[in-house]
């Protein structure tokens, strides 16, 4: 599949498959980066720990952001 195709396929993705795409490209482009292991792994004993966010604490940091044109 050419990245022209991709791209014409992905204008048909509803917006929530769009974002999950970007974040899989992001990860893929991130991959072979020195440490990236390292800090997902981080991240994932982090959250093991307790260090997390409840979702709508996530969405009111979004609003905010938004109303702050950021």
């Amino acid at each position: 599949m050419s990245i022209a195709e991709i791209k014409a396929e992905a204008q048909r993705l509803p917006a929530d498959e769009v974002q999950h795409l970007a974040a899989y490209f992001h990860h893929l482009s991130r991959r072979l980066e020195p440490g990236y292991g390292a800090s997902l792994d981080a991240a994932a004993q982090a959250a093991d720990g307790g260090d997390k966010i409840a979702l709508t604490e996530v969405k009111r940091l979004e609003a905010e952001l938004g109303r702050a044109g950021r």
